[in-house]
């Protein structure tokens, strides 16, 4: 037998608020889950630079990300940097140049920090360039 699709009740709002503020109390529980698994706890972010456009990418409009795939040392340094996915006119580069500035806490098993593989996806957008622009697009004059 079908059924139709119920509507919303007005609850679905309140609902996501409230996973938004349950899930970071949850954390902490995840994390000690992960390490009684074997797996390392995630690094963190704590010193973040943001990436500067090179004059051909700005004026050529250029948006879209790089991915960069990284593994990030004990000691908290973005090292074995390599792009999986490229931008090009020199923003691959940047984005290379940025996550080697930024700095982690790092990754733990045990208590003990640990490297671990990451993917990092850098976002270029120029200033005032409209969201709807992709990569590629054509300044209009």
């Amino acid at each position: 037998m079908l059924r139709s699709r119920q509507r919303p009740t007005g609850f679905e709002p309140v609902f996501v608020a409230l996973l938004a503020l349950v899930l970071p109390a949850l954390q902490p529980t995840l994390a000690a889950q992960q390490q009684s698994e074997g797996r390392p706890s995630p690094p963190r972010l704590i010193h973040k630079v943001e990436p500067e456009y090179t004059p051909e990418a700005l004026e050529a409009g250029l948006a879209g990300t790089v991915v960069l795939g990284i593994e990030v040392g004990a000691d908290g340094a973005a090292r074995d940097i390599r792009v999986m996915r490229s931008l090009g006119m020199g923003l691959d580069e940047k984005a290379v140049e940025t996550v080697r500035l930024w700095k982690f806490e790092p990754a733990t098993r045990d208590g003990k920090p640990v490297a671990v593989k990451a993917t990092i996806e850098m976002n270029f957008r120029p200033p005032g360039l409209p969201a709807q622009r992709r990569k590629g697009a054509a300044k209009k004059n």
